[in-house]
This record gives structure tokens, sequence and C-alpha cells, in this order.
């Protein structure tokens, strides 16, 4: 079985730790291990861990493995595991891709208001081959909003611990209802 070690971003505090729950878990279960990973949870799972096949019996392995790795650690609790089978994460990566875009842009969203307030219209997902994904509309554009806006991209990214998510098309107010206006059905 080949191992592939992948990190995105910058090396954050659980990121060791989940190498030692990984390298456990291998030691323990072996091939019945596909991956170990960490994963944005939002007071949910912080590290998904998918297994060629769930039981009850497993699990409670996966559970030993990760009190063992705390026990190290000398702190209980740090770690909320996700424990699927490859069919099931197949299945949700097929099937979340729209909805995962919608709730990268709705927390992308939430940034630019906090950062820009009410010079943020609207962001919104767009349905794009190779193009953007992410229309911002503002009530102006000048270069040190544009500059705004792509701090405020960079630092969801980080959070999200991988860049070159969003690709943004940024618009003027004036510039979307001057576009619109000319393609009006009357």
């Amino acid at each position: 079985m080949p191992t592939i070690i992948h990190k995105e971003g910058q090396l954050k505090g659980n990121d060791a730790r989940i190498l030692k729950i990984a390298e456990k878990l291998l030691s323990e279960l072996g091939d019945l291990v596909v991956s170990v990973e960490s994963i944005n949870g939002w007071d949910g799972p912080n590290v998904r861990i998918i297994l060629k096949k769930v039981s009850p019996e497993l699990i409670d392995k996966v559970i030993d493995a990760i009190w063992a790795v705390e026990e190290e650690i000398g702190k209980h609790g740090i770690f909320i595991p996700n424990i699927i089978d490859l069919e099931e994460f197949r299945y949700t990566r097929e099937h979340s891709q729209e909805r995962s875009l919608t709730e990268l842009v709705s927390w992308l969203a939430d940034k630019l208001l906090s950062e820009l307030g009410d010079l943020v219209i609207s962001v919104t997902s767009i349905d794009r081959w190779r193009g953007p994904n992410v229309r911002i509309v503002l009530r102006e554009i000048s270069p040190e909003l544009v500059e705004k806006v792509i701090d405020a991209i960079w630092a969801v990214e980080e959070e999200l611990g991988e860049h070159g998510i969003f690709i943004p098309y940024l618009v003027s107010i004036d510039e979307l209802r001057n576009h619109t206006k000319n393609f009006r059905i009357n």
C-alpha cells in the first residue's frame, strides 16, 4: 500500500499529533486504514479517518488509538474523529461539491462583511468552467479595496489550509447595473 503524506499550508498545532494517530492506526489496523487527515471542524470533527470498512469493533480500535495518543500528549478530548468507510467518503465527496462551494463562499462572505462592512453588496458563487467561482459585488472598486478583498480571501484560504479555492470576479454595483440593463428583455 503506498503511503502519501500531503501537507497544504503551514504546519499547525495538531498536525504532528495527527501524524502520531496515523502511525498508531497503521501499526494496529494496517491495510484497513485508507487515510488519516486533519479537517477544519467548527465544534465538530477535526480528524477524518477513512477505513476500507467500518464496524463497531474497528471504531473501538480507532478510539483506543486516539486515546493512547492523547494519553501520550497528556491531554484528552483534543481530537473529535469522523470515522467513515471508503464508499461513504467517495459518495460524500461526489455529492457535496456544490454545497461545499456554497459553504465556502458563505464563509468568505462573513469575512468580507467583517472586514469591509457595507462596502460589500453581495458575495455569491457562480458556475463557471475554468473561470471565476465567486462574484463579489462592491459599492465601488479601487486598488485599496481589491487588495483588502485579496487579503480576506487569503486569510480564509489560510484558515482552510488550501490556497486557490476562490477565483474572484470583482465588480462594482454600478458596473453590474449597467451590464444587466443592457441584457434586459422589454
